[in-house]
């Protein structure tokens, strides 16, 4: 009898043992050390959109803790509390904010502890924590988008307002194409002639060029001659030339020479000009009464003397 009970009482000693282990392995594998010192706190929430215990609770990205408890609070408007075990490692103060936050693009939950630095009074466990919860990710999409949309907006509405000019614009273009081009069929003969005017001289060119190309070539060769030719000799010469000149017109201007008598002499000048009106008087007489100089007669004497009796 003895026996049977000590058998019953190994076995529910090892069965109680199996459960405590099972219990501390579910619990260490939900992030929970039973072998380290840790405090608890929680906070309140409206949502916690997804937050489930085990979740982990960071500062500025270390895990410190995790989520281990919700709690609905109906007679507070059905929030939420949430209680958190921290290590105790990590101090807290009034300041502390526990900000609900996403985890990455699956849109897991996790809870950032924003914790003031010199914190003279730190909460003691089981503290509340203020709270924060982030803008659902349609709001975040929203604000974002907002901008985007007043743009849209206003660029939809530019757009209705010019659609009217834009229209009136493409029929006045498509008018002035119909225009072109009844032009074009109308003088259609006008611009081939033209056209095959602009040809014809083209090839007139090309030979007029081909015919001025010896010119060319000569007009070259003569530059050439006259960039080899000594300059300064021939412009010596031309000054000796020049010098030369001048020194005639003086002697005409002086009345020195021929030249200069007939300039400069008002008396040889007036016989000059007598002479001229006496052979002038002359020839005149001559061309009125030719017979007074001219004598010619087949007879002779006799004809003179007859004509001087009539």
């Amino acid at each position: 009898m003895n026996t049977l009970k000590s058998k019953e009482l190994k076995v529910g000693a090892m069965v109680l043992v199996a459960f405590s282990l099972l219990y501390v392995g579910l619990r260490f594998l939900k992030g929970i050390n039973f072998f380290s010192s840790s405090n608890t706190y929680y906070a309140v929430y409206t949502h916690v959109d997804g937050l489930i215990p085990s979740n982990p609770v960071l500062v500025n990205g270390l895990n410190v803790g995790m989520v281990t408890d919700i709690e609905i609070l109906q007679d507070q408007g059905n929030q939420l509390k949430v209680e958190m075990l921290i290590d105790r490692k990590v101090k807290l103060g009034p300041k502390t904010v526990a900000e609900l936050a996403s985890n990455g693009l699956l849109g897991s939950k996790i809870i950032k502890l924003n914790v003031e630095t010199n914190i003279s009074e730190p909460l003691e466990s089981g503290a509340k924590i203020l709270s924060q919860e982030e803008k659902p990710f349609t709001a975040v999409v929203a604000d974002q988008a907002a901008p985007i949309v007043d743009k849209l907006e206003k660029l939809l509405t530019d757009f209705q307002g010019s659609g009217a000019e834009a229209k009136n614009m493409m029929h006045s273009l498509a008018q002035t194409s119909a225009s072109v081009d009844s032009l074009v069929l109308a003088n259609q003969y006008r611009i081939a002639l033209m056209l095959s005017n602009i040809s014809q001289t083209s090839a007139q060119l090309t030979t007029t060029l081909v015919a001025l190309d010896p010119t060319l070539k000569n007009v070259e060769k003569i530059t050439a001659d006259v960039a080899s030719t000594d300059l300064s000799e021939t412009v010596d010469h031309l000054n000796n030339n020049l010098l030369a000149l001048q020194d005639i017109l003086g002697q005409v201007n002086n009345g020195e020479g021929n030249m200069g008598k007939l300039l400069k002499d008002e008396a040889l000048y007036e016989n000059i000009n007598h002479t001229v009106q006496s052979m002038d008087s002359l020839l005149m007489d001559l061309k009125e009464h030719p017979k007074r100089y001219v004598h010619f007669s087949m007879f002779g004497k006799k004809d003179k003397a007859e004509k001087e009796k009539k």
